[in-house]
C-alpha cells in the first residue's frame, strides 16, 4: 500500500561559486519528509540564469506550490 507524506518547505536561492544560482528546499515547519531527513533537495537552474531570475523563480514556486509530497510503495500486498 502506498504511503504519502507531505511537508511545508521554502524555496531558498543559493549562490554557486562556479555556475548559475540554484534553489534549495528548506523545511519551513514540522517534520521533514522521511527521504529528506539526512539531506536536501535542490533545483539546478539553466546556465546563464541570473541571481535576480533565480529569486523570481523561487518567489513563483513559493506562491504556487503549497506542499511538497512524496509517495513510497512498500511492495505488493
Amino acid at each position: 500500500m502506498p504511503k504519502t507524506e507531505e511537508a511545508e518547505y521554502a524555496y531558498i536561492v543559493k549562490e554557486s561559486p562556479n555556475g548559475p544560482p540554484w534553489i534549495m528546499l528548506e523545511l519551513r515547519r514540522g517534520a521533514p519528509l522521511s527521504i529528506l531527513e539526512h539531506g536536501f533537495l535542490g533545483f539546478r537552474l539553466s546556465p546563464g540564469t541570473t541571481l535576480e531570475e533565480a529569486h523570481e523563480i523561487a518567489r513563483f514556486m513559493e506562491d504556487k506550490l503549497i506542499k511538497t509530497t512524496c509517495t513510497t510503495f512498500r511492495g505488493a500486498d
